[in-house]
């Protein structure tokens, strides 16, 4: 999907650093490269190119636009040889001759190539981890959006790699500060405190979700890794990856835990804009403290607490004695973490809020925020993270399907208080008996994009039954019934009885009487 006149071909991109990582795949930095004619032309009779096919890709018009030479693989250059080529012997020794002939334009168009100036940032997905389904929906999205605080998609295209793995390539502006996460990690540890720059910063974020609802999307996964810098002090929201259509609302459970609104994890029923307002809100009190609430905790606790406690504030912060920020930011979020979805403003209400009166302009960011970030990294000079290095280090399928798994962004995986009931997350990451039943998924994911399944019912029996249902494995444990059990004994046969119940949507086993 080229647009803009920018390339569709991975050996158009000289990928550089990586300069951030999303939901299984990694953002690099990257240079467009393109093809001098008069190199090319040289370098194919050094190669030993005939004039006659050099003539047959001049006509093909790439004389004019030679960085189209890029685009082309051997496969495409072998059939377009084969298609204007006059050749007097068999079919066989004419396929034979174009092959060999592709492979020497190959190499000429190698030697010729060289890096322009432009910079872009390369999002890289392995395909065999992503939703091709939340991948189109995104690509879609943006190429229908136009909106100076959403990051625009200037190619995409699926890239073939020597190993005969598949890539998607999503090229994009590069926005050299990076994301608020980035920001907050390097600079930030625990937070923004400045109320000009927050109030900045989220001003814009609410401008492209105001424009974002009235054309009735959802973004559904906003968070501060979601919220790209400029050099420039520009803010602009990314990572469409489960961004939706609003009209008639959606059922389905997507977006990152801690960032989720009630209604998404409860799934009753379809949800509509006001679920990306209480997002808004977490993202804010990530930005103003370093994290959002509840990050030390494992995702499905996350969920649970979401749904059963009240709404976070910031008085479960360490510093909340001392971060002075203005009372006007308390109630903006007071209002924006309502449980109940009609209770929360609109976006655009939310814009003319009193502490967005301390919102300034890009300049102020530019001063006060960008270049204390970039004075920092010229410091730390930290390790560069090379596409190339990447590659050469995931050599085998099974190297890159475990590499390309998120990262956790906070520390999820700390165990949870000893209290029943448990949940489950894994067979190899529980030691409690087996729960009836219980949802299985990759360990410890931050984002959760698949709608879980059913519970299946209990029949007598003594085994495990394990189970896909969609991403989730389904574990059913059911114990033998014993048909005389004590009158006052809690256990049949030696095994005790588990009891189960269900929150939102996920089931919560314990062990009867505990």
């Amino acid at each position: 999907m080229p647009m803009k006149g920018y390339p569709s071909s991975a050996r158009s991109y000289d990928l550089q650093e990586e300069i951030g990582s999303g939901a299984f795949g990694k953002v690099y930095k990257a240079f467009i490269l393109m093809v001098d004619w008069g190199d090319f032309v040289a370098n194919s009779q050094a190669a030993g190119v005939g004039m006659h096919s050099i003539r047959i890709l001049s006509d093909a018009g790439f004389q004019r636009k030679p960085d189209g030479l890029l685009e082309l693989g051997k496969p495409r250059i072998e059939a377009l040889l084969l298609r204007m080529m006059e050749h007097k012997g068999s079919s066989e020794e004419k396929e034979k001759e174009c092959a060999e002939e592709a492979g020497r334009i190959f190499t000429a168009v190698a030697m010729s190539t060289r890096r322009t100036a432009q910079e872009v940032a390369v999002k890289v997905l392995d395909s065999d981890q992503i939703a091709w389904n939340e991948m189109r929906r995104e690509l879609v999205a943006l190429r229908s959006v136009s909106h100076q605080n959403i990051v625009e998609i200037y190619s995409s295209f699926l890239n073939h790699s020597e190993d005969g793995s598949e890539e998607l390539w999503i090229v994009m502006p590069l926005l050299s500060g990076g994301s608020c996460l980035k920001v907050l990690r390097e600079k930030y540890p625990r937070g923004i405190k400045d109320p000009k720059i927050l109030a900045t910063v989220l001003r814009k974020v609410l401008y492209a979700l105001a424009y974002l609802h009235d054309d009735m999307k959802m973004h559904r996964d906003i968070k501060a890794g979601n919220i790209l810098l400029s050099e420039d002090g520009e803010v602009k929201l990314a990572d469409f990856g489960v961004a939706t259509n609003a009209v008639g609302g959606r059922g389905t459970f997507v977006g990152t835990p801690c960032w989720m609104a009630p209604e998404v994890i409860e799934g009753k029923g379809t949800y509509g804009t006001k679920a990306d307002i209480w997002s808004f809100a977490i993202t804010a009190m990530e930005i103003a403290h370093g994290h959002p609430p509840y990050a030390h905790y494992k995702p499905l606790k996350v969920l649970v607490k979401t749904l059963r406690d009240p709404p976070p504030t910031c008085d479960i912060y360490a510093d909340k004695q001392t971060s002075k920020l203005p009372n006007s930011f308390h109630r903006m979020l007071k209002q924006c973490l309502k449980k109940n979805p009609s209770e929360r403003p609109s976006a655009k209400k939310l814009i003319s809020h009193s502490f967005f009166k301390n919102a300034l302009d890009s300049a102020y960011l530019k001063e006060h925020l960008i270049s204390k970030v970039f004075e920092r990294r010229k410091v730390a000079k930290e390790p560069k993270k090379l596409y190339k290095d990447d590659r050469a280090r995931l050599s085998s399928a099974d190297e890159r399907r475990r590499a390309s798994i998120p990262v956790e962004k906070f520390d999820f995986d700390s165990e949870l208080p000893p209290k029943k009931p448990r949940l489950s997350l894994d067979d190899d990451q529980s030691k409690a008996p087996p729960a009836s039943p219980a949802i299985v998924g990759p360990p410890a994911s931050p984002a959760i994009v698949a709608v879980p399944s059913q519970p299946s019912e209990e029949k007598p029996t003594d085994r495990d039954d394990i189970h896909r249902v969609g991403r989730f494995k389904v574990r059913t444990t059911v114990l033998k019934e014993n048909k005389h059990p004590s009158p006052n004994s809690k256990e049949h046969d030696g095994k005790k009885v588990m009891k189960s119940r269900v929150i939102g949507r996920f089931r919560i086993t314990s062990d009867e009487g505990e």
